[in-house]
């Protein structure tokens, strides 16, 4: 029995190169920008948080 060929890709391939980020903003932007900072500043502030508990402090 011979497997049927692969289905054709679909000519439009947005879903592999998104335009805008979660929260809808477009990519690149202020807003995008200032989201993804405050993504990584809290990131930072929960990781030295739970560092100082496993260090008991």
């Amino acid at each position: 029995m011979r497997l049927a060929p692969p289905a054709p890709v679909a000519a439009s391939r947005e879903w592999e190169t998104p335009s805008h980020n979660r929260t809808g903003e477009p990519l690149g932007s202020h807003r995008d920008t200032e989201a993804r900072r405050m993504e990584a500043v809290d990131a930072c502030e929960r990781l030295a948080y739970a560092s100082a508990y496993a260090n008991g402090g």
